[in-house]
């Protein structure tokens, strides 16, 4: 019985762990905002192409590079089209900087351009990294999912 009651504690503990990262999935079928997903399948076929380049919202995100591209688990892309749902969007985006497992680590407010970059890390290596542009009433939050470092948010930022 104690055998039992130690490998629920730690199955537990585990579940808790694995699941930090933050969900969007409750935009799936909200009327409104567009979604797109990219895997990690379709990611290796785009870095095996001549010319691997990606644009995500216009120019503010730079993906065009295979290294880069080939650090990454997937890439999911939230875009609303209407006020109302765009400031519920970044409403819900800001949420990460009141928790412990993301961190927020640029801001930018400008005439043409207002973005927000949070990343969550674990044992030095980032995990995922998201963006959330207010630039326009349509925002876009984009969450790259894989492996990253701080250089590889500077090849895709133009600060």
């Amino acid at each position: 019985m104690k055998w039992l009651i130690c490998i629920l504690i730690c199955w537990c503990s585990i579940g808790n762990t694995t699941a930090q990262h933050y969900s969007f999935n409750r935009y799936a079928d909200i009327d409104g905002i567009t979604r797109v997903y990219i895997s990690k399948t379709l990611l290796k076929a785009i870095i095996k192409s001549e010319n691997p380049a990606m644009k995500i919202s216009g120019n503010k995100v730079n993906l065009n590079n295979k290294e880069l591209l080939s650090k990454m688990d997937g890439i999911l892309v939230l875009t609303g089209t209407n006020t109302r749902i765009a400031n519920m969007m970044h409403e819900d985006a800001t949420k990460l900087s009141h928790t412990k497992e993301y961190e927020h680590i640029l801001y930018r407010n400008e005439k043409e351009l207002a973005i927000d970059v949070f990343t969550r890390e674990s044992k030095g290596v980032i995990l995922e990294i998201i963006l959330i542009d207010k630039t326009d009433q349509n925002n876009r939050i984009i969450q790259l999912m894989g492996q990253f470092t701080p250089d590889d948010i500077l090849s895709m930022i133009k600060i």
